[in-house]
């Protein structure tokens, strides 16, 4: 989602503690590879964003526009400390 890209992304804590914690990728899932990985991963809504482990499960999945406060909530559980 741009508003994603736009605002919650640009945020600091958000950009470290993401790229110390998760391998990040955007991927438009209506091209490309992008409409396979929608479908092995059930992709319903836009955005999207999931929490997969290394054996490709699917730990977290936050749908919709959130904000830093709200996104770091949701991926509190999954940060190093």
């Amino acid at each position: 989602c741009s508003n994603l890209k736009k605002t919650t992304f640009q945020s600091s804590k958000i950009g470290t503690a993401f790229n110390n914690n998760f391998i990040n990728i955007s991927i438009d899932a209506e091209k490309g590879e992008g409409i396979a990985l929608s479908r092995k991963y059930e992709v319903v809504a836009h955005p999207l964003m999931l929490v997969i482990n290394p054996d490709g499960k699917v730990e977290k999945r936050i749908s919709g526009y959130v904000n830093e406060g709200q996104l770091m909530k949701e991926v509190k559980g999954y940060l190093k400390k």
